[in-house]
């Protein structure tokens, strides 16, 4: 299944290009704009912030995707 580029949740470009190289703005952890917040040990266990960081490198990876 293909994952979608998340839309921005504000005023800003999801990337940018320039000199051959993508820069990435504002990588999250949402989901169908639900995204997972805290400090894993304090407000997260481990296999949430597993998720949170399993789910930023999928849109991260969906907006390099867009970009070129």
């Amino acid at each position: 299944m293909e994952h979608k580029a998340p839309n921005p949740v504000g005023l800003y470009e999801s990337f940018a290009i320039g000199a051959g190289l993508v820069a990435a703005s504002a990588i999250s952890s949402a989901e169908n704009g639900k995204p997972i917040t805290g400090k894993v040990g304090r407000d997260l266990d481990l296999a949430a912030g597993q998720c949170a960081a399993e789910r930023a490198a999928r849109n991260l990876l969906a907006v390099l995707k867009s970009a070129v």
